[in-house]
């Protein structure tokens, strides 16, 4: 029997969560924005963001159950495998450097490709959320949810093989040899940061967890009440937006 494919396996959260390409400001994580509640409320001002996120309708399945999902797909996660955790998916880089002498394939969960070029010459601390593929530079799999739509993003330039989640099964003899989660802040709405934690939690269960960075429930901004506002916005203009 041939060995097993060792995968080292990231896993974005904010597969599930759905976005309008026009909500994508270039694939930023600025400390200056993201670190402020003004982006979240001016979207939650302008968007149903209750809605068009809805992870029941939109997401491929429920976050929690992933690991179920992924061995229905071929793809095995031995119990008290290590669950790296963070809230940007920069972090990744490091952890799967670590780590790739151990592992043939990375496969990536993720709503983007993270596959933006990179400086010549980078440094680690040039690694961002968008280019950590690009810069690890190891054999991948982006898996991408069934509502996105690859072409409306860059192409990707360093991304080897692509699918969409319903059209994605494995076949090979694999194990994965260690698992990272990032909730991505400034892609997914402050209102899903309990099933992100819901998600962790599952896993948790299973896997051996260790926090990079310490996704905390994000504070100031309450998406019930700028809801009820823009819903007040558009009675007043008499149309919605």
């Amino acid at each position: 029997m041939n060995e097993p494919l060792r995968i080292a396996l990231s896993i974005d959260f904010d597969f599930f969560s759905f976005e309008n390409p026009e909500w994508d400001l270039g694939h930023s994580e600025n400390a200056a924005i993201m670190s402020s509640p003004i982006l979240w409320t001016a979207r939650y001002l302008h968007i149903d963001l209750q809605k068009e996120c809805d992870i029941g309708s939109k997401a491929d399945f429920p976050p929690t159950d992933i690991i179920n999902r992924l061995d229905e797909k071929g793809i095995r996660i031995p119990k008290n495998t290590n669950l790296a955790v963070a809230d940007s998916h920069k972090h990744v880089y490091k952890y799967f450097n670590s780590m790739r002498n151990d592992i043939d394939l990375i496969l990536n969960l993720d709503a983007h490709h993270d596959s933006w070029p990179i400086p010549t010459g980078f440094k680690v601390e040039e690694v961002d959320c968008g280019n950590w593929v690009t810069a690890l530079g190891i054999e991948n799999l982006w898996v991408y949810p069934t509502w996105k739509d690859p072409k409306v993003m860059p192409e990707p330039i360093s991304v080897n093989h692509s699918y969409a989640w319903k059209d994605f099964n494995f076949v090979d003899n694999n194990i994965v040899m260690g698992v990272f989660l990032c909730r991505s802040s400034a892609w997914v709405p402050p209102h899903l940061d309990e099933e992100f934690g819901e998600m962790l939690h599952e896993l948790s269960k299973e896997l051996y967890p260790s926090y990079l960075e310490y996704p905390k429930i994000r504070q100031g901004i309450d998406y019930k009440i700028l809801a009820k506002e823009r819903r007040k916005m558009q009675k007043l203009l008499g149309h919605s937006f």
